[in-house]
């Protein structure tokens, strides 16, 4: 099973139970951007078993991984997610880049609806793979980008999008639509790599679409970095500056 030296640095005041939750809240999007050198999949691993463990029904929207991939992660923390326990709770689908992602969304939010299960996780990994197959312009990139959070939509889902900024220095495109989706998102997750293979650091930032109570000492100007270590199939974290830190 995954093992902490701290929990996941980032929780959310639940509306119903009055009380933290790693779960995130209907309705929220966020979005992690990440790089070759410290990918961000450990992230939503940890997304997608707090979401099973509530009973919320995750859909994966992969254009890059396989559902076998996703699959062997689980199974490695000790989750079977085509057990009965999970089978109607976990569903991974790959797409092709030029794929309308709405109209799929759409789709998949009223069969979870006929099937009268709560709002679902749905995770887009990645928002790049699009980008970078086609040829479109950045006006246009974003309007897709924009047509699918919930806030436009106006249903119930939480979202986690995912932006790799390896080639934010040379392209253009790719800085505008970052940009812009920054401007949208309520929380933003950064991965920086640091010194040895799986050894890293996230930068928590609260996103300026959003409100609402975060356990973090941050504000819409500052942020929180915790620094992490992957070994196997466990990762920890501590927060940067402490003597039992990593680096």
């Amino acid at each position: 099973m995954i093992t902490t030296k701290l929990e996941f640095p980032l929780n959310f005041c639940s509306s119903t139970q009055k009380q933290r939750t790693q779960e995130i809240p209907n309705k929220l999007n966020l979005l992690l951007i990440d790089n070759i050198q410290s990918h961000s999949h450990f992230i939503q691993l940890n997304l997608i078993i707090n979401a099973l463990k509530a009973q919320t029904p995750i859909i994966i929207i992969n254009l890059n991984q396989t559902t076998h991939y996703w699959h062997t992660l689980l199974q490695k923390q000790g989750i079977q997610p085509q057990s009965n326990q999970y089978k109607n709770l976990f569903k991974s689908i790959q797409i092709l880049p030029n794929q309308p992602i709405q109209q799929l969304i759409k789709h998949e939010l009223e069969q979870n609806k006929q099937q009268q299960q709560p709002p679902p996780l749905i995770i887009i990994d990645d928002l790049t793979s699009i980008i970078w197959a086609t040829d479109r312009s950045s006006d246009n990139l974003i309007h897709e980008f924009y047509s699918i959070l919930p806030s436009e939509l106006d249903l119930d889902f939480s979202l986690v999008l995912t932006f790799h900024d390896d080639l934010l220095q040379s392209n253009q495109r790719d800085r505008e639509v970052l940009q812009h989706i920054i401007n949208r998102s309520h929380i933003i997750i950064r991965t920086r790599a640091l010194g040895a293979q799986g050894q890293g650091e996230l930068i928590i930032q609260r996103g300026p679409g959003y409100t609402n109570d975060l356990d973090l000492p941050i504000t819409l100007s500052t942020d929180q970095t915790t620094q992490f270590k992957i070994i196997d199939n466990s990762v920890t974290f501590h927060p940067k500056g402490l003597d039992k830190g990593f680096i």
